[in-house]
């Protein structure tokens, strides 16, 4: 039980350390230049940034859940007795599981406003003390704290070992005092959250695999994008959650070549996704030409990415041997770049486990639409498909498809249906959607039967908060906007109120 509690402690700790921060003996720029140190000397840097605590903490008003709200605020004083929380806590994380993507590896830093308190917090915590090197360490499961009179680090490692060597280490990196223009850029962003990745380090981390790209090429891409940093800034406001991505530091080549995947746009593909509004729709036009260009240019040779677009349509059996080989190793011959799909609940529908959902699908065909066609005809033929007449037909039990001249349209089979009608979406009161190249919208029901359909029951609980998600994205930015139906009330407060009762019930662990 004594473990338990310590582990218990331990998280609780680093739970408030995740949104604390530095103090008023270094002051803002000098924990600043102290972090931008260790950034610019940690190679295998994949995630970093920073998380203003002071504006979450007043905003989600966490102090007033009735029953554990002075539970909380007694915790949250007695960490602020001893940590300055008007300034912004920063993390960096060196690796991540490939299993589930969680951080294994991670540091925060935060400034010392009173160290005799903070050792009074951590010994109350469990947490064993052991002083080195003028510094005070302490270190329990995975979990290792380390201050100075004026900056303190935690580490966290997921295998426990030489946690107090890190912290040693990371202390003798910050004192280094380098500093590189991408991580001074990144951190001098404003926001309530901020999560920066160096593009070269996630790129390798991502493509590790065996994937065939040419080494010569593939060394001058890591080059051109050695500095370029993806950034992405989330802020809570009234109503609304804004979380922005962007590039920066990018190299123009590189950039002149995203423009050109992203400079097509198709807004005729609502006219096939309706009728009416559909509870959600997604819609894609880019330029698969310049998509195989930019292959070829930076990474594959020609014969690399034939070969390896040949391997990924044989992976799906006969029928992906079937695409191939009228693809012939390429993407421009099956596909022209436009996408969408929507999805509507259809009430007057329902099976015995509930309502059953209204998907739609729009393909946009590429260079050979004549073989495309004449494949369909020849797997009707063979009963692979049933041909239902009028260019409709049978995919199974669950689908119909309708030939056009240029695309392809794909909808739920409800029933003995071997027909549907085509509708243009009401989109006179989603301004947005379509402008970009890629578009995303998700407006849940009062019910949240979407997200039984999808398998994610749990977040049946944000429906009655939650008016619409969006997310458009072109070459230099994506947005996501999560709209509230309460616009005068902060968002992170809604969340807050609407989780209040798990909040509550993990108040009833024994600490």
């Amino acid at each position: 039980m004594k473990t338990s509690r310590i582990k218990l402690f331990s998280l609780l700790f680093v739970v408030c350390f995740i949104v604390v921060a530095c103090g008023p003996k270094i002051g803002k720029a000098e924990l600043k230049e102290s972090v931008l140190s260790y950034l610019s000397s940690t190679d295998d840097l994949l995630y970093y940034g920073y998380i203003d605590y002071l504006h979450i903490k007043n905003q989600s008003e966490l102090q007033d859940i009735p029953g554990v709200g002075a539970f909380i605020q007694n915790k949250l004083t007695a960490i602020e007795s001893a940590i300055d929380v008007s300034k912004p806590i920063y993390f960096a994380i060196s690796d991540v599981q490939n299993e589930v993507d969680i951080p294994n590896n991670s540091t925060f830093f935060f400034a010392v406003k009173d160290k005799d308190a903070l050792a009074h917090v951590l010994e109350d915590l469990g947490l064993m003390r052991n002083e080195k090197s003028n510094l005070f360490l302490y270190g329990n499961n995975g979990l290792s704290i380390g201050f100075t009179d004026d900056i303190g680090v935690i580490a966290y490692d997921e295998s426990g070992s030489n946690l107090e060597g890190e912290i040693i280490q990371t202390f003798a990196t910050i004192e280094k005092g380098a500093s590189k223009k991408e991580f001074e850029e990144v951190l001098s962003k404003k926001a309530d959250l901020i999560v920066a990745s160096p593009i070269i380090n996630v790129f390798q981390y991502l493509t590790h695999s065996d994937l065939p790209f040419a080494t010569t090429k593939y060394s001058d891409f890591l080059e051109k994008i050695k500095i370029t940093q993806g950034v992405t800034t989330v802020q809570f406001n009234d109503g609304e959650i804004s979380i922005q991505s962007e590039l920066v530091f990018m190299n123009g080549d590189v950039q002149k070549h995203l423009d050109q995947i992203f400079s097509k746009k198709n807004a005729s593909i609502i006219n096939y996704l309706g009728p009416n509004t559909p509870s959600s729709a997604f819609t894609c036009s880019v330029d698969v030409v310049a998509i195989e260009n930019f292959i070829e240019s930076h990474l594959m040779e020609k014969e690399q990415l034939k070969s390896g677009l040949q391997m990924f349509y044989r992976s799906y059996g006969d029928k992906g041997a079937l695409i191939e080989s009228i693809a012939k190793g390429k993407l421009t011959t099956i596909w022209d770049g436009v996408f969408g799909m929507s999805m509507n609940l259809s009430p007057e529908l329902s099976k015995e486990n509930g309502e059953e959902s209204l998907t739609r699908y729009y393909v946009g065909l590429g260079t050979e639409k004549q073989n495309i066609h004449d494949l369909i005809g020849s797997l009707a033929k063979g009963n692979k498909l049933q041909n239902y007449g009028d260019n409709f037909y049978g995919m199974g039990e669950e689908s119909i498809l309708k030939v056009e001249e240029n695309f392809l349209l794909i909808q739920d089979k409800i029933g003995g249906q071997k027909t549907f009608e085509v509708g243009k979406m009401d989109v006179n009161q989603l301004s947005e959607f379509g402008a970009q190249p890629i578009s995303f919208y998700f407006k849940p029901t009062e019910d949240g039967k979407e997200f039984n359909y999808l398998g994610y029951p749990a977040f049946n609980v944000l429906t009655p908060i939650v008016d619409i998600v969006t997310l458009n994205m072109n070459s230099r930015k994506m947005e996501i906007k999560i709209q509230f139906k309460n616009k005068k009330e902060n968002s992170l407060k809604q969340l807050k109120d609407k989780l209040e009762r798990g909040i509550v019930n993990m108040s009833s662990y024994e600490f």
